[in-house]
C-alpha cells in the first residue's frame, strides 16, 4: 500500500490522480522534503506496518540509486524512520545533530514553527486583514513570557550548583548589593555538556536577583576576569538595556505581521506554486525567505544600538575597577568563542550586534587612560 507521506510540488496531480484512480502505488514519490533528510545522511530506512497487518515494509535508499521495498517485522503497527547520518567533515559536524541539546532545540523550533503557523491560520480566518495588529502583539507577549520564564526554562536539562564560598562569591555578592540589589543564590551552571562558550548572566524580578556562572567561565578565567565579565553584565541591568531591546524589537515583530498578512492575502500567490487554494504552512515558509531579505536592512538599527549598549557594559566594568582584567577577559571570549578578530566595517554595520574586539579594548583603554 501507499508509504510515506507526499511532500512535493506536484502535490495537485496527486490529488487529481487519487479522485480518477482507486488504487495508486506512490512508493518512492515522497518528494523534496522527504529526501532533504539525504543532505545529513548516508542512508534512510523506513519501515512501516499498517494497522491490521501481519507484517511490515522496509524501504531503504541511499538517495541517488533509486530504493529498494522488502518486507519485513515489526512488533506494532506504525513507521519508524531511521537515518544513518554522514562522517563529519572540517566543514560539517554531522554528528551535532546527535547531540541532547540540538535534538531538544529542532524539537522547541518544530513546536514554535508549528504555533506560528497555526497562529497565522486563525488571526488571518477570524480577522482577515487586521491580523496585523493582534499578530504583533500576541507574539510580543509570547517573546517577552519566554524571556521571564528564561530562568525557569533554563533548568530543563541542566544542573546547576552553588558557587563555592570564598573570595570570588563575596566579591560577585559586593558587586550587586553596592547597587542596591538583594542576592538570592550565585550558582554554576554545567554549560561545558553543551558549549564551549563562556558566559554570566543574572536573572529575578525586581532587585532580588540570582547570579548564574558557566562552569566554562569558572574553569578558564580568574577571580578578577570573572568579575570583570560580571560587571559587564551588570551594566546591561544598570541601564537596563534588554527591555530597551526588546522594545526595539516591536517594530521587527509588526514587519513579520505584514509579512505574514503578505503571504495569505493573495490566493493566486499560492496556485502559481500549484496549491488549491491558501496554504498557511506554504505561507509560513514563504514568510522566512522574505524575511530574511529585508531583516538584515531592519537589524541595522537594533545592531547599532546594541554595539552602543556593550561599549556602556564595559565602562561600567572599568567603573567597578576591572578594567585591565576586562581586557584580558574579553581576549579569552574571543578565542573560546571563535570571534573574527578583523571583520570588515560594512560587516561589523551590517550584522554584528558586538563591537570586534580591537575596537571594545581601544574604548577600555581610552577610560584607563582619562
Amino acid at each position: 500500500e501507499n508509504l510515506g507521506t507526499i511532500a512535493k510540488s506536484g502535490s495537485l496531480s496527486f490529488k487529481k490522480d487519487m479522485e480518477s484512480h482507486e488504487d495508486i502505488d506512490i512508493i518512492g514519490q515522497f518528494g523534496v522534503g522527504f529526501y532533504s533528510a539525504f543532505m545529513v545522511a548516508d542512508n534512510v530506512t523506513v519501515v512501516s506496518r499498517k494497522f491490521g497487518e501481519d507484517s511490515a515494509c522496509m524501504w531503504q535508499s541511499a538517495g541517488a540509486d533509486g530504493y529498494t521495498l522488502t518486507e519485513c517485522e515489526r512488533e506494532s503497527a506504525g513507521t519508524d524512520v531511521i537515518l544513518k547520518l554522514k562522517a563529519d567533515t572540517e566543514d560539517e559536524k554531522y554528528s551535532e545533530y546527535l547531540d541532547e541539546y540540538r535534538i531538544r532545540g529542532l524539537i522547541i523550533g518544530l513546536i514554535l514553527s508549528l504555533g506560528l503557523v497555526a497562529l497565522i491560520a486563525v488571526f488571518y480566518t477570524w480577522l482577515g486583514g487586521w491580523m496585523v495588529v493582534l499578530f504583533a502583539a500576541v507574539v510580543f507577549c509570547i517573546t517577552l513570557a519566554i524571556s521571564f520564564l528564561y530562568p525557569i526554562f533554563s533548568r530543563i536539562g541542566n544542573k546547576f550548583v552553588p558557587l563555592e564560598d570564598g573570595e570570588l562569591k563575596d566579591r560577585l555578592m559586593e558587586l550587586l548589593t553596592s547597587h542596591g540589589y538583594h542576592v538570592k543564590a550565585i550558582e554554576v551552571m554545567d554549560a561545558s555538556r553543551r558549549t564551549t562558550k563562556l558566559n554570566a548572566y543574572f536573572t529575578g524580578f525586581g532587585k532580588m536577583k540570582t547570579i548564574v556562572l558557566y562552569d566554562n567561565l569558572v574553569n578558564a578565567m580568574s577571580a578578577d576576569e570573572i568579575c570583570a565579565v560580571f560587571a559587564h553584565e551588570l551594566g546591561h541591568g544598570l541601564n537596563k538595556d534588554v527591555p530597551k531591546m526588546q522594545i526595539m524589537n516591536v517594530g521587527n515583530l509588526v514587519l513579520m505581521a505584514l509579512v505574514a498578512w503578505f503571504t495569505v492575502r493573495d490566493p493566486a500567490l499560492h496556485t502559481a506554486f500549484g496549491f488549491t487554494e491558501v496554504n498557511f504552512g506554504f505561507a509560513y515558509i514563504l514568510m522566512g525567505v522574505i524575511l530574511n531579505l529585508i531583516q538584515p536592512l531592519t537589524g541595522i538599527l537594533t545592531n547599532a544600538y546594541s554595539r552602543k549598549a556593550e561599549y556602556r557594559a564595559d565602562r561600567q566594568a572599568v567603573k567597578e575597577g576591572y578594567g585591565p582584567a576586562m581586557i584580558t577577559a574579553l581576549k579569552k571570549l574571543a578565542k573560546d568563542n571563535f570571534a573574527h578578530l578583523a571583520p570588515s566595517r560594512i560587516n561589523v554595520v551590517l550584522e554584528y550586534s558586538h563591537p570586534p574586539l580591537s575596537d571594545r579594548i581601544a574604548e577600555v583603554n581610552k577610560m584607563l587612560n582619562r
